[in-house]
């Protein structure tokens, strides 16, 4: 399944020269991601006392994005493991990918931190996720 959204670009996203922030970008992967996984069911803290804290997170800005644009926001389950699954966005504008990041989350139980099992609502979303 992949999540699509629109977001325009405020002042208040931007840095000094104008352009993105990245603190801007990385409310904006969070969010994104939040708006998936409720419309997948996945919940942030499992039933069982499991959650899927972020381990790695790695952002590319490939063209500049400026107050006042218009993007789209696309973001998808790509990849899912033993106890770990890989989120994949996208931010385009006008057509052209602006931006690309890559997270990953682990999933552990919380009260020992050992790794747990990757939930299989994320597991389930995985599959068949073609932009």
């Amino acid at each position: 399944m992949i999540h699509h959204t629109s977001r325009h670009i405020f002042l208040h996203d931007t840095d000094a020269s104008g352009l993105i922030f990245f603190g801007a970008v990385s409310r904006w992967l969070s969010e994104a991601e939040t708006a998936l996984f409720d419309a997948i069911g996945h919940k942030s803290l499992g039933p069982d006392g499991t959650a899927s804290p972020v381990r790695s997170m790695n952002v590319e800005y490939l063209r500049p994005l400026r107050f006042r644009d218009k993007c789209e926001h696309l973001v998808w389950v790509s990849d899912v493991g033993k106890s770990s699954f890989t989120v994949d966005h996208e931010l385009r504008h006008d057509g052209e990918i602006a931006v690309t990041a890559r997270i990953v989350h682990v999933s552990v139980t919380l009260e020992t931190m050992a790794l747990a099992p990757a939930p299989e609502e994320i597991r389930r979303s995985s599959s068949g996720a073609e932009r």
